[in-house]
């Protein structure tokens, strides 16, 4: 993490398996996983509140 007057800036890696390619322009949609369990949400929820001010 890295942060100046204005911003913070978050460096963020898989570490985890190979993301799909026929998923990947598809991650922060609602619903989208390869995982048998997964709901698809956690991405997405990720992303709004990364988008809140």
């Amino acid at each position: 993490m890295k942060e100046d007057d204005d911003n913070v800036y978050l460096y963020i890696s898989n570490n985890g398996p190979k993301i799909p390619d026929e998923i990947k322009d598809l991650l922060f949609t609602p619903f989208i996983t390869n995982k048998s369990s997964g709901t698809g949400l956690g991405l997405t929820i990720c992303k709004q509140i990364m988008q809140k001010k």
